[in-house]
């Protein structure tokens, strides 16, 4: 919001979705997986660093209360994003129009005979959600970006049961996010992207189904590692 506060008036809105995206014409997006780890991962690996989680488990099973502490680690981590975008959702399309800090200028839809809803109904992946409705694109793409922040962090999770350097484990997510994304586009698979995939504003758009594949590979990813952990021995260091 101060980043918006701050240059919003340098430029030139043509509708609230302009608005929108604008929040993520910054860091977010480059931080987004750091973001993520930072909501509950980076607190849990203080505790496996200094045994904090083995002194007070007291009579719950080692595998429990780590599943606990997953599943928490997953809906904290959806919850806080989910806010985060939707709340930006919120002041775009309803709070700032009752405010009228921006001031639209709508002539590029004049000179290209359109109108805004139809400009953005085809401007970016998931802009075709806006023929359901404004909330439906919201609450979408806010549940959306929620969830894939949530795979970041049980990636993260795992990767701190698994690997004994602690900041190693929490930063390769953010390396796969940032490596992954550098070669999709080298390879001129630009719709494969995390990155874009996430938050495809500066992008034409595509079918909705391609943004799921990255997301599909993160899911195979922290499925392969729960089942190695749960048949290899890294967890009895923990008994």
């Amino acid at each position: 919001m101060f980043y918006f506060l701050l240059r919003y008036q340098g430029y030139t809105f043509t509708s609230e979705y302009d608005v929108f995206t604008f929040f993520f014409d910054s860091f977010v997006p480059i931080l987004f997986v750091v973001f993520s780890i930072l909501v509950y991962t980076g607190a849990f690996a203080q505790e496996i660093s200094h045994r904090f989680i083995v002194y007070t488990r007291l009579r719950i099973s080692i595998k429990k209360i780590l599943a606990i502490k997953f599943t928490t680690n997953f809906i904290l981590t959806f919850s806080v994003f989910f806010i985060f975008i939707f709340s930006y959702f919120a002041f775009a399309y309803y709070v700032e129009p009752s405010i009228g800090l921006v001031k639209f200028d709508q002539n590029f839809f004049s000179l290209n005979h359109t109108t805004v809803e139809e400009y953005t109904l085809t401007q970016n992946t998931f802009g075709q959600l806006f023929k359901y409705g404004t909330l439906v694109y919201g609450l979408t793409y806010s549940l959306w970006v929620a969830f894939n922040a949530a795979l970041f962090a049980s990636l993260a999770f795992l990767l701190v049961l698994l690997i004994d350097n602690k900041l190693l484990a929490l930063s390769i997510p953010f390396g796969l996010y940032v490596i992954q994304s550098f070669f999709m586009g080298m390879l001129g698979m630009i719709q494969y992207q995390f990155y874009q995939t996430l938050f495809p504003f500066n992008y034409m758009q595509l079918p909705i189904w391609t943004s799921f594949i990255p997301s599909v590979f993160l899911i195979f990813l922290c499925l392969i590692l729960l089942v190695y952990l749960n048949i290899s021995k890294r967890l009895d260091r923990f008994q």
